[in-house]
């Protein structure tokens, strides 16, 4: 088998030999998928593709409000000491006291 590549203006030739047919036929399907790859590819050697850039995304819509300016405060994030433990439970318990009352007005003015 015979394989010639031209580099400009020069033509340079290999042989190969391959061991039995079953090897030659091996590589001629080789070839013959490269050529194939080839013609289907071609293109994007000699032509130069365009890539667009996406337009910038919009910013996701604001939720709606849940009814009140308390629904939409954010809790503090810090960590809490151990020497507050206490006073974070009865933060929390009047939390949840005044989450009952805010809820109770909501319901009964509607």
């Amino acid at each position: 088998m015979s394989v010639t590549n031209r580099y400009g203006a020069e033509e340079v030739t290999h042989t190969l030999l391959a061991e039995s047919r079953a090897e030659t036929q091996r590589w001629m399907e080789a070839f013959w998928q490269h050529f194939y790859d080839m013609s289907q590819w071609k293109q994007c050697c000699d032509e130069l593709m365009r890539i667009e850039v996406p337009p910038p995304r919009r910013p996701p819509a604001p939720l709606p409000r849940q009814g009140s300016l308390y629904h939409e405060m954010a809790l503090p994030g810090p960590a809490v000491p151990s020497s507050c433990e206490g006073l974070l439970l009865q933060d929390n318990a009047v939390s949840a006291e005044i989450r009952a009352l805010l809820s109770s007005y909501y319901s009964d003015s509607y």
